[in-house]
């Protein structure tokens, strides 16, 4: 089976995305310890999340990916360097095409973290950009993917 093109960071030491172990652990708590853990975040911590997405989003397409790294925290620049997501980015661009049609983000609050999920509708696929935020707005986590399609109703 052919992987999906991902672009992923995780500060799994940070907490802001589960591991495959923090997420067989939750399973087997049950449910209502997992929406326990999810909450709504503030207003300003929803903006501060989400504009830092689109602009991500939006400035990659435009080729400015210093602009667009100048959200991430310092230890997720680290790793995620301008060069590795420019050529990440290239990748997406060069199957997807340019210019993605934002949908309406969701915005979810894990433990101290603000995560966001934006649709990206792109004439070939599908895909959404996942980042985590920290309480000032910092970038910790950004993953662009294949979505799931809803199921039909029938």
């Amino acid at each position: 089976m052919k992987k999906p093109l991902l672009m992923m960071l995780s500060l799994a030491a940070c907490g802001a995305v589960a591991t495959p172990a923090v997420a067989a652990q939750n399973a087997q708590k049950g449910q209502a310890a997992s929406k326990a853990a999810m909450s709504m975040p503030t207003p300003a911590e929803k903006s501060a999340c989400t504009n830092a997405a689109d602009d991500i989003i939006n400035k990659l397409d435009a080729g400015d990916v210093s602009a667009a790294t100048s959200h991430f925290d310092p230890r997720l620049h680290a790793k995620m360097t301008d060069a590795k997501l420019q050529a990440g980015w290239k990748k997406l661009t060069d199957k997807y095409g340019k210019n993605p049609e934002l949908g309406t983000p969701q915005a979810r609050k894990v433990k101290k973290y603000t995560l966001v999920m934006v649709p990206m509708s792109y004439n070939k696929a599908q895909l959404g950009a996942q980042v985590a935020c920290n309480s000032k707005g910092k970038v910790l986590a950004f993953r662009i993917g294949a979505m799931k399609k809803a199921p039909s109703k029938s």
